[in-house]
């Protein structure tokens, strides 16, 4: 579920605004002003980046 978030808040904001004109419906990013949605939505994909690894980090540690 993580990932997709992070996809769907972090990614998808960028390509609605260079093909669709912004009109993405669920991206919440989009609804903020001209700074403000880019920031935004780099700082999802950080934070997406970073817990990802987190948890492969984890999962390496205790192996099942």
């Amino acid at each position: 579920m993580l990932p997709l978030g992070g996809i769907y808040n972090g990614v998808a904001p960028f390509i609605a605004r260079l093909i669709f004109d912004g009109n993405h419906l669920l991206a919440l990013p989009l609804r903020l002003r001209a700074p403000w949605w880019w920031i935004t939505s780099l700082a999802v994909i950080v934070v997406t980046l970073l817990l990802l690894t987190m948890i492969d980090a984890a999962k390496q540690r205790h192996p099942e």
